[in-house]
């Protein structure tokens, strides 16, 4: 199902939204197959996976985000959408899969999240930071930014493979509440100042392995929470996640594991992985805002890592206000 055949018009001007939605809903009608993005830049807002569909990028394809809000979902479009306004961002997002299963993203092609619409220009240094050595930059006045741009919530049976995630406006690649995913040979680029770009986030979600990914990031390379308030399934914890053979540079955290309101993290294994530059190396947090109760943190190991020019190499704390959770 190539996306031109359904009327999208490649260069980076006509917004092919509609055009690709419906390459995707017909290839899940089907029985499911592979939706093709060829070559060229083409302009989208809001994009929903279906059950069974593989969204292909060719080598040279980009999706690009619009720079309109109105090309993005409403806040209401489903249960668990969220937002931190207080942080910049709202509830619209780029790519959506919301409970659905057997879903793939791959290829060589790169999603765009357009991060230069939505965020101000770079701020002056920081280098008595630990944290956003070279400054932190967030949306401009009077503008909130899509939320996490490759959103996942809910869903079994996932592969992110080999694409390319650059100027994201948020969380680069979110995970919540999600069963068997693979993440591999993904490459992360994003502005070092730009606030809340985050890697790649594990939330809530089982037997996720992640290897052979390339993060250059403004905000945490890997976060790993449960906040399973988020989600339907409230009661579910987040375990068995591997992370392996990374190369990472962010401008806060390399990893950070905890932050939540109740749940477990547990059953984590970070191996063969190198992070250079980041404000703190391996942190260790249950909970990060001062409501929060924090989340139970047991079984996480860290093997063979490489710390380099980092200004906290390990960060352990139980978090802000009166956490009771158990690490």
């Amino acid at each position: 199902y190539d996306i031109a055949d359904y009327g999208a018009k490649a260069g980076g001007e006509a917004v092919n939204t509609a055009a690709i939605q419906r390459a995707i809903d017909d290839c899940s009608k089907a029985g499911g197959g592979r939706v093709v993005v060829p070559p060229g830049v083409w302009k989208t807002g809001t994009i929903w996976f279906r059950d069974h569909v593989e969204l292909h990028l060719m080598q040279g394809a980009v999706l690009l985000g619009s720079e309109n809000l109105a090309d993005y979902n409403k806040d209401d479009a489903y249960e668990q959408n969220y937002w931190e306004l207080c942080e910049g961002w709202c509830g619209k997002h780029l790519i959506l899969a919301v409970e659905v299963n057997d879903i793939a993203l791959t290829g060589e092609g790169t999603i765009d999240g357009n991060g230069r619409a939505f965020f101000g220009p770079k701020p002056p240094d920081n280098p008595k930071g630990v944290c956003w050595r070279e400054g932190q930059t967030n949306s401009r006045p009077g503008l909130y930014r899509p939320g996490t741009t490759l959103t996942v919530i809910e869903c079994k049976d996932v592969r992110i493979r080999d694409v390319k995630l650059r100027d994201m406006t948020s969380w680069s690649c979110s995970i919540q509440g999600c069963d068997n995913v693979q993440v591999r040979g993904v490459r992360i680029k994003n502005p070092a100042w730009n606030a809340n770009t985050d890697g790649i986030s594990i939330d809530a979600s089982s037997h996720v392995a992640i290897s052979d990914c390339d993060i250059d990031t403004g905000d945490d390379c890997f976060a790993i929470r449960c906040q399973n308030n988020h989600i339907k399934q409230k009661t579910k914890p987040c375990e068995y996640v591997t992370i392996a053979n990374c190369n990472c540079r962010g401008n806060a955290c390399g990893i950070r594991v905890g932050v939540g309101s109740g749940g477990a993290i547990r059953h984590v294994l970070v191996s063969n992985v190198n992070f250079r530059q980041v404000g703190r190396g391996l942190a260790v947090q249950a909970n990060y805002w001062d409501y929060e109760k924090g989340v139970d943190l047991e079984d996480i190991r860290f093997e063979n890592i490489s710390l380099t020019d980092v200004v906290q190499g390990i960060f352990v704390v139980a978090g802000r206000g009166k956490p009771t959770a158990k690490m």
